[in-house]
């Protein structure tokens, strides 16, 4: 019995050490190297409109398209460089058959209509199969607080905004057709925080969000969407005269070759999301992914140095930024004997143990296991957030007392119960929504410490643009004898009725964006430096749970809360060890007045209380947790299955999408058990 153990225990290890090393070697997640190469008749004939095509990966994935025997489109503002690229083409419609057609993301809606109508007219009307979302706007890297106002807008306008503008007026014509394929090219920033690039993160998390959704959606329709996620990857697409210098081979760049060829495997095996980077990047997106509370710290601890790294020109993905200029300590080696004393003789091994002793040892954990898992997944199906969340006691008041707490979106709903709970707890507030009469009732309302009578109301429009944002900035500085803030509470946010992703309209996206994204950021990036003089300060960003899963009928505001989390998450690591904290707090259906128009009351499933959000939401904040999930079943386990089995978790969201999004169109609950059962086909 013994030796069977030892050989089953050495089998095990072989095997794991075997999966390092490979690990090690890897350029890919391993779902996507065990893909087979693509044959050409999988590509062979079909309709390929690449944007961003001029140069790049962009331009190698047209190469490679065009070998296999595609048919393509090319889109870019240079077109010159694009008459480059066609003449460079070899394949079987290449270079003759190549259809060139200059593009700018960012021109608007009527002239993306137009390049949509002349693109499905190309090749006798055969219409788009494979959409490449290559195209992007990515500024030099620098840190979260250094954007300008200006830069957010061309970020968002050129990487979200146009990409989803795009996107909802191709689709019709593939649903015509039964079917079609978008490729969206994210970026690792879009699935870890990325210390001197907050905004491009922010605005790849938003692409991600979109996209999981719209595949949920209309993936029964045969509408497939391949999220590809590279890391640094060595490519002659940095924007500007001179880009920056780096050892390609020392930071572990990937080929631009590798990069198109792995991302047409993807593609073509249909795979939904798909990792594409060497180490250390690659191992970032897997702890991350499956271990956050441990991949967070670690980017925390790396954030500073990597804008430093960033300011003098110098490799920002190289392993040394975990260790910094400090020489790494080198264990001393015990010797042999220290491990395996000489009067060892292994006599374990010839040693027999009883059987039946050995059998009722084994039966007891076995049993004492069932019973822990038993409780667990009682406790989890009657959990109104995640096991971490939960562990923590009540609030703590001693880290809200006589703290200067300002609140966005402080009228009603949730940020009004957030007002009446931080009051109780001795907090001095400040009170922003574009109500005022509203305001002035919920201060009425407030008891505490410092309630009525010292609240402060601040009218605040946050798509009012930077100059009146850095007016509230300044009065809310001098509250209070000039206290400052310490708690800023970003609650306020714009949510239109649940709809199906092609159904926005690009006012309602550059609108949601504008509110829930430009606006938080521009306000954040104007308090902050305030805060970096105190040495202290804590913004508590009120998410969604539609920020970490996709979300059916939410498409748009999904995108938005998805870039919430990608630049706050970014912010956090860059400016923790200055004394800034973060918590990004992902609240699923709420009991709240909120939603215009509809009683929440009315919808069968359970919904945690404004109260409890706003208890969790404050003791997520005063026991300093980075991120926090509060809902109740389903939408609480879809979450962790997203999270911690995304593979799982995005087959059961695209299952239940079409549901939903009906559910939705009905004024019924979109978020009940009843959407997994009653399983309907769309005609």
């Amino acid at each position: 019995m013994e030796m069977v153990l030892v050989a089953l225990l050495s089998i095990f290890l072989a095997a794991m050490a075997g999966l390092v090393v490979n690990f090690a070697k890897a350029d890919g997640d391993f779902t996507l190297l065990s893909k087979p190469p693509v044959k050409r008749e999988q590509v062979e004939d079909k309709v390929v409109w690449i944007t961003g095509a001029s140069r790049g990966i962009g331009e190698v994935l047209a190469r490679q398209f065009a070998a296999l025997g595609a048919k393509l489109i090319l889109s870019s503002r240079n077109l010159a460089e694009l008459e480059r690229v066609k003449s460079q083409l070899v394949g079987k419609h290449a270079p003759e058959g190549v259809v060139i057609l200059p593009l700018d993301l960012s021109t608007g809606e009527k002239c993306l209509k137009g390049a949509v109508e002349k693109a499905e007219a190309c090749f006798s009307g055969a219409g788009v199969d494979f959409m490449i979302h290559n195209a992007a706007s990515e500024r030099p890297k620098s840190s979260a607080l250094e954007v300008t106002e200006e830069h957010l807008q061309a970020t968002f306008s050129a990487n979200v905004v146009g990409t989803v503008t795009l996107t909802r007026l191709l689709a019709p014509y593939m649903l015509r057709r039964g079917g079609g394929h978008f490729v969206v090219m994210s970026s690792a920033a879009g699935k870890v925080p990325a210390p001197g690039q907050a905004v491009y993160s922010a605005s790849k998390c938003a692409l991600n969000g979109y996209f999981h959704t719209l595949r949920s959606e209309l993936l029964h329709k045969g509408i497939k969407v391949t999220v590809v996620c590279p890391g640094p990857i060595d490519t002659s697409r940095y924007s500007g005269p001179s880009p920056p210098k780096y050892d390609a081979e020392s930071e572990n760049h990937m080929s631009t070759e590798r990069c198109a060829q792995l991302t047409i495997i993807a593609a073509v095996h249909g795979l939904k999301e798909a990792w594409i980077s060497k180490q250390p990047v690659l191992l970032a997106m897997y702890v991350v992914q499956y271990m956050p509370t441990v991949g967070y710290w670690i980017l925390d601890k790396i954030g500073g140095r990597r804008l430093e790294a960033v300011e003098s020109k110098e490799g920002i993905y190289g392993w040394r930024l975990l260790f910094g200029e400090k020489k790494k300590k080198i264990l001393p080696v015990l010797p042999a004997r220290s491990l395996f004393p000489a009067s060892s003789n292994s006599s374990w091994l010839r040693e027999s143990v009883e059987r039946k002793r050995e059998m009722v040892v084994v039966v007891a954990l076995l049993l004492v296991f069932l019973a822990v898992l038993g409780g667990l997944l009682v406790k989890f199906a009657r959990a109104d957030g995640d096991f971490t969340l939960l562990s923590k006691g009540p609030p703590r008041r001693e880290e809200i007392e006589d703290k200067v707490v300002w609140i966005t979106g402080a009228s009603r709903g949730i940020g009004e119960i957030l007002a009446k709970q931080f009051a109780n707890l001795g907090a001095r507030l400040i009170l922003s929504a574009r109500n005022v009469a509203e305001l002035e009732r919920v201060k009425a309302e407030l008891i505490g410490k410092h309630a009525p009578h010292e609240v402060e109301i601040l009218p605040l429009d946050l798509a009012s643009g930077e100059e009146s944002l850095g007016e509230a900035v300044n009065k809310a500085a001098t509250f209070f004898n000039g206290a400052g803030v310490d708690y800023m509470v970003h609650n306020a946010a714009y949510e239109r009725p649940k709809t199906g992703a092609l159904d926005v309209t690009e006012e309602g996206v550059q609108t949601t964006f504008r509110i829930n994204v430009l606006g938080t950021i521009t306000l954040t990036r104007l308090l902050a430096p305030v805060m970096l003089k105190r040495g202290k300060g804590h913004f508590v960003v009120m998410s969604s749970a539609a920020g970490k899963t996709p979300a059916p009928g939410q498409a748009v505001y999904s995108a938005t809360k998805h870039a919430l989390n990608g630049y706050f998450h970014t912010l956090r690591s860059e400016l923790c060890q200055k004394g800034i904290k973060v918590t990004i707090v992902c609240p699923g259906p709420i009991e709240t007045s909120k939603v215009l128009g509809v009683s929440t009351s009315q919808h069968s499933e359970k919904r945690v209380s404004s109260e409890r959000c706003a208890e969790l939401t404050i003791v997520a904040a005063t026991h300093g947790l980075k991120e926090a999930w509060i809902s109740y079943q389903p939408v609480l386990l879809v979450m962790y299955l997203v999270q911690y089995m995304p593979t799982i978790g995005y087959w059961l969201m695209d299952k239940v999408g079409p549901n939903r999004v009906e559910a939705a169109a009905r004024k019924e609950s979109a978020y009940s058990w009843s959407l997994l059962r009653d399983q309907k086909k769309s005609t």
